[in-house]
């Protein structure tokens, strides 16, 4: 097997977002929308914000 499997996913994610400020207002919206769903808890979506790696994804 040759490279990581998120090779591509990182230039993905690098390329769809233009900024850090960007990436984590994703993260965050996302997050906020499992928990619309009742899939995560409100109080842990500062942890998954925290927890999403620096941008850009290396």
């Amino acid at each position: 097997m040759r490279g990581s499997p998120l090779q591509g996913r990182r230039a993905t994610v690098n390329a769809r977002y233009d900024s850090s400020d960007a990436y984590i207002k994703a993260v965050r919206q996302h997050a906020d929308r499992l928990v619309e769903q009742r899939l995560m808890l409100p109080d842990d979506v500062g942890f998954v914000v925290e927890a999403a790696p620096p941008f850009p994804v290396d």
